[in-house]
């Protein structure tokens, strides 16, 4: 990797050993052994006070749980900063919490044309929280975007951290073997995937679709689409209105319009 240019994604985590085993397999161990993004979880401890290296604290105005201190945070992200030569427009800040907008591929898209476009040294973070959160102040001074898997409460922020970043990084330019992959997948062209078959042809009785048999590409092309059509109408229809047709051909428009017509 080029020290001049180097592209890290990193999780400020209490759990660094679990973390990195997961940074450190499949298509993110791939990316980081063809050199194109650094992946690296940081013991938050580390900046951690006194001999016992404390991170947390009881909460002003009383409540349940501990709290993540400002300033150990503070000190963990002006090390970060110090890494991409103290210059704040190369460091975004992440952070998972409930009050975040939702985890969509077009913000995983977002950042991962962010990454590639530096020409300097850069760095994502993200802050992993636990117990009952970070103190609001670190929040203010230091996270760019706060970001939600969903409507339900997990332990920590490290898992919502690396379904961020694995979607990040599989979008990077020369991470996936086949090109095609990004582009065909669910959400890339605003719909579901369409399903896949392989061998056996005959699975107890069912069979795989004569049109995936037969080699005429262009049939197979569309009854790609159109199954991706029907199958987000039937599961995610808040996807089928939101659609503008952009990027379909003219058969497609009129079915997605007619499916819109339904709803």
């Amino acid at each position: 990797m080029n020290e001049n240019n180097k592209k890290s994604l990193e999780v400020l985590t209490l759990f660094p050993e679990p973390v990195q085993a997961l940074l450190n397999s499949s298509i993110l161990r791939r990316a980081q052994a063809k050199g194109i993004v650094d992946l690296q979880a940081k013991d938050l401890r580390s900046f951690g006070l006194t001999k016992h290296r404390n991170v947390d604290d009881t909460p002003f105005g009383g409540g349940p749980g501990m709290l993540m201190r400002a300033d150990v945070l503070n000190t963990a992200l002006e090390s970060a900063l110090a890494e991409v030569g103290g210059v704040r427009e190369n460091l975004k800040v992440l952070y998972p919490t409930p009050r975040g907008v939702p985890l969509t591929q077009g913000l995983c898209e977002t950042f991962a044309e962010w990454i590639v476009k530096k020409d300097q040294p850069s760095k994502v973070v993200f802050v992993s929280g636990r117990y009952e959160g970070v103190d609001e102040r670190f929040i203010s001074k230091w996270v760019d975007v706060e970001f939600s898997l969903g409507d339900f409460i997990v332990t920590g922020g490290e898992l919502p951290s690396l379904c961020f970043i694995d979607a990040i990084v599989r979008l990077l330019p020369g991470v996936l073997s086949d090109v095609r992959s990004n582009v065909l997948e669910s959400f890339s062209n605003g719909l579901i995937e369409y399903p896949q078959f392989t061998k056996p042809r005959d699975f107890l009785g069912k069979e795989v679709p004569e049109v995936l048999l037969e080699g005429n590409h262009a049939k197979m092309d569309e009854w790609k689409l159109k199954t991706s059509l029907f199958l987000t109408f039937a599961f995610r229809p808040d996807m089928i209105r939101a659609h503008n047709g952009e990027g379909l051909p003219k058969w497609a428009v009129a079915l997605l319009q007619d499916l819109q017509s339904r709803l």
